[in-house]
C-alpha cells in the first residue's frame, strides 16, 4: 500500500499490509527487499529477487501488526517504519537476521491513533510523522525525541478539519526550507473538500501551520494518501483520487487524471521522482476486467 524505499545498498525496500504466515489469520504483514538479478538478463522484463527481511507476530514481545507507509534508514542502514494499529518501530541487523525494536507505541485518542505514513529524520535527528487519529479524532502531526532511555512524544499540531483538513495518512517530506509537507484526506472546511496539501514549519523554537492547497469536491478520503514527492526547485508531486498532481509556483496543475476503464485508479500509493523528472507510481485498482475493480498497474508519466 506504500512506497518503496531505497536502501543504502542500492535494493528497494517495502511492507506488506498481510502476509508472512504468522499469528493474524492472513498474516501479520512483512518487510521485504528487492533486488534485480545478479546476472545479465535477456529478456524485456527481468524478474527481480524478494527477500522478506522481517516477519511481524502480533503479541510477540509487545509487537504489533500491519506495517504501513514508506520506510525510512538511518546512516547504518537500520529501518524504521509505523504500523496501522500504533507502533513506531526499528529494525536492526546482525549478519543475515534483523531484530524489530519498538521505539513508541500510539494507544488513545490522546497520545493519537493509527501512524500510518511511516517516519522521517528531521536535520535534528529526532523522527516526525503523523497520526491519522489524534486527541479531537482528526490527527495530527508529531514529533519523537530519543532521550536516551527512551523516545518522548511532542505534538507539533493538531488539525481541527475547519480550515486545515483532517485525518492524514500519508507520511511526511523534508522539503528544502526545513518545513514537513504532508497530505489530509477530507477537508479543508467541515464536511467538504477533497484534503489539503499543508506544510509545519520551524519557526522560533515552535511550529508553524501553513495550509498549501485544498483539494476541490465531496469525496470522502479524496485527498492525498501517501507521502509527497519534492524537486530542487521546491514544487511538490503527489497523489489524489483523481490523479496525479504538481503544486509549484504555476499552482496546482493535473498531471493526469485517473480513468478507471483505462489506466488505474483507487490509488492510495504516492509517486517518486527521478532525476529527469519522471514519475512513477502505483494503482490498486483498474485497467482489466479480470478483477471486479480491476487489478491495478504501475505506471510512469513523462514531462
Amino acid at each position: 500500500m506504500a512506497q518503496l524505499s531505497f536502501g543504502l545498498d542500492g535494493a528497494l525496500y517495502g511492507t506488506t499490509s498481510e502476509g508472512g504466515g504468522e499469528s493474524c489469520g492472513k498474516g501479520c504483514g512483512t518487510v521485504f527487499k528487492l533486488t534485480p538479478q545478479a546476472t545479465f538478463c535477456h529478456s524485456v522484463l527481468c524478474p527481480w529477487n524478494e527477500t522478506v527481511i522481517y516477519r511481524f507476530n502480533l503479541g510477540n514481545n509487545g509487537e504489533d501488526a500491519a506495517p504501513t507507509g514508506a520506510l525510512t534508514f538511518d546512516s547504518a542502514g537500520n529501518i524504521y517504519g509505523t504500523t496501522e494499529n500504533g507502533e513506531v518501530y526499528e529494525l536492526t541487523r546482525s549478519g543475515g537476521t534483523w531484530t524489530e525494536t519498538v521505539l513508541y507505541n500510539f494507544t488513545s485518542y490522546q497520545t493519537g491513533e493509527e501512524p500510518q505514513g511511516g517516519v522521517v529524520f528531521g536535520a535534528d535527528g529526532n523522527l516526525y510523522g503523523v497520526a491519522y487519529l489524534y486527541g479531537n479524532a482528526y490527527g495530527a502531526v508529531y514529533q519523537l525525541v530519543n532521550t536516551g532511555s527512551g523516545w518522548t512524544e511532542n505534538l507539533l499540531y493538531s488539525f481541527q478539519e475547519w480550515g486545515d483538513g483532517g485525518f492524514p495518512m500519508g507520511g511526511l517530506t523534508l522539503d528544502q526550507y526545513g518545513c514537513f509537507v504532508g497530505g489530509t484526506t477530507v477537508g479543508p472546511y467541515l464536511g467538504t473538500g477533497s484534503g489539503t496539501v499543508y506544510a509545519v514549519c520551524p519557526n522560533g523554537g515552535n511550529w508553524q501551520f501553513e495550509n498549501t492547497y485544498g483539494f476541490p469536491g465531496m469525496y470522502l478520503q479524496g485527498g492525498p494518501a501517501d507521502k509527497l514527492a519534492t524537486d530542487t526547485s521546491g514544487a511538490l508531486y503527489g497523489t489524489w483520487l483523481g490523479g496525479v498532481f504538481e503544486l509549484g509556483n504555476s499552482g496546482f496543475v493535473a498531471l493526469h487524471n485517473f480513468d478507471s476503464n483505462q489506466d488505474g485508479a483507487f490509488n492510495g500509493s504516492g509517486v517518486i521522482r527521478d532525476a529527469s523528472g519522471h514519475l512513477y507510481g502505483t494503482a490498486s485498482g483498474g485497467n482489466s476486467q479480470i478483477c471486479s475493480n480491476g487489478c491495478g498497474e504501475v505506471y510512469e508519466i513523462t514531462p
